[in-house]
C-alpha cells in the first residue's frame, strides 16, 4: 500500500471522537512561522496540496502552473461550480481544528461548516456538499447543504461487508449520480456508483480502485490504478491507462476533457515520508497523444528537497485549461 493510501487508512480507521455532527464556525487563518507567499499571486484555476514548507497547505496556481500561492492549511480541495470557493478538510496530518471548511479563492471567509468528515465535493448547482466520515457503523457518505446544515447519510460504511469503509465521493456533472470507493481489508478497494439519493450502489467494472473523477461531460471516470491512472466509460468499456510509472495518482480532468492532471514520484529513493519513493510532483498528460509535462514547477529554497505536491484539481469554469 502506498504512503498516500496509508495516510487515508489512518484517517479512515483511527478511533476519533467528535463532539458534534455539524457546526458552522468562522475561523481566522492559522498563524504559522512559515514564510508568506512571495511573487505573483494566483486565485486559480488550479488548486493543489503541498508540504513544501513543512506542513500540508492548499495552494492555488494559474492554468499554466505558475504563481503558486499558499492559501490555507488543509487537504483535498474541491472547487465550487462557480470557481469562487473551495471546500476542503483538515485532518490528523494537517493539524489545526479538524473538520470540513469552505474558503473563498482570495483567502477570505474561511468557515468551518462541519466538525468531522472529509473529502468534500460540491453538487453541480453549488447548493450541497457530499462528504464521508471515517469509522464504524455510523460512518459513511453523507450529503449536506453548502452551509453545513441538514446532513443526511446516503450510504453507510458497512452496506456490503462488516469492517468496510466508503469514501472519496464525487458528484456527476448532471447531478444524478455519485461515484465513491469502497475499501475492505479482505476485499480490497473498488469504485462504485450510486444514484444521488443513495440508492442502487453498484461496482464500476474494469476500473481502478481509488480516486474517481468525473469527466466534464459525465460519460467517463478517471481513476487511480497503481502504478498508473486510467479512464473508463460508465458501462465498464474503453478502459485506457496513462502515465505508467513508479506510482501515479490523484487524477483530475481538464475542463475540456482533453488532458488529465496526476501526481507521481520523481525520485526512486525513499525517505521519511515514504519508503516507496520521494519528491512527488504534479504533471499533466494529453489524452490525445500521451505526452506528459510537469505542470507545477519545483519550488525554490527554502522548500524542503523531498516535498510532495499532489491532489491537484482544476476549476471547471470555462476557459481555464492550461
Amino acid at each position: 500500500m502506498t504512503s498516500t493510501l496509508c495516510r487515508l487508512f489512518q484517517w479512515a480507521m483511527a478511533p476519533i471522537a467528535f463532539v458534534c455532527l455539524s457546526c458552522t464556525e468562522t475561523t481566522a487563518p492559522m498563524k504559522e512561522d512559515e514564510p508568506a507567499n512571495e511573487g505573483p499571486v494566483s486565485r486559480g484555476p488550479l488548486a493543489f496540496v503541498s508540504n513544501r514548507t513543512g506542513s500540508w497547505h492548499i495552494y492555488l496556481a494559474n492554468a499554466d502552473g505558475s504563481a503558486a500561492t499558499r492559501l490555507t492549511p488543509g487537504e483535498k480541495p474541491a472547487w465550487s461550480p462557480d470557481g469562487r470557493r473551495i471546500a476542503f478538510h483538515r485532518g490528523i496530518t494537517t493539524g489545526g481544528v479538524q473538520g470540513i471548511y469552505v474558503i473563498n479563492a482570495d483567502g477570505s471567509g474561511e468557515t468551518r461548516i462541519r466538525a468531522d468528515g472529509g473529502n468534500p465535493a460540491w453538487s453541480p448547482d453549488g447548493s450541497r456538499i457530499v462528504f464521508n466520515t471515517w469509522v464504524g457503523v455510523q460512518g459513511g457518505i453523507f450529503v449536506m447543504n453548502a452551509d453545513g446544515s441538514s446532513a443526511t447519510m446516503l450510504v453507510g460504511n458497512e452496506f456490503e461487508n462488516e469492517g468496510d469503509w466508503v469514501g472519496q465521493p464525487t458528484w456527476s456533472p448532471d447531478g444524478r449520480s455519485i461515484a465513491f470507493i469502497r475499501a475492505g481489508y479482505d476485499t480490497g478497494w473498488a469504485i462504485y456508483i450510486m444514484d444521488a439519493g443513495g440508492s442502487e450502489p453498484h461496482q464500476l467494472p474494469n476500473a481502478g480502485s481509488n480516486e474517481p473523477s468525473w469527466s466534464p461531460d459525465g460519460s467517463m471516470l478517471a481513476f487511480e490504478s497503481r502504478p498508473a491512472i486510467g479512464t473508463v466509460r460508465l458501462d465498464g468499456s474503453d478502459t485506457r491507462y496513462y502515465a505508467v510509472g513508479r506510482w501515479s495518482g490523484d487524477p483530475d480532468w481538464s475542463p475540456d476533457g482533453r488532458s488529465l492532471l496526476f501526481n507521481t514520484f520523481t525520485s526512486p529513493v525513499g525517505d521519511a515520508m515514504s519508503a516507496v519513493a520521494s519528491r512527488m510532483r504534479i504533471y499533466v498528460v494529453s489524452r490525445e497523444d500521451g505526452s506528459i509535462r510537469q505542470l507545477i514547477a519545483d519550488a525554490v529554497a527554502p522548500a524542503l528537497p523531498s516535498y510532495w505536491d499532489h491532489q491537484a484539481v482544476w476549476s471547471r469554469v470555462s476557459g481555464s485549461n492550461p
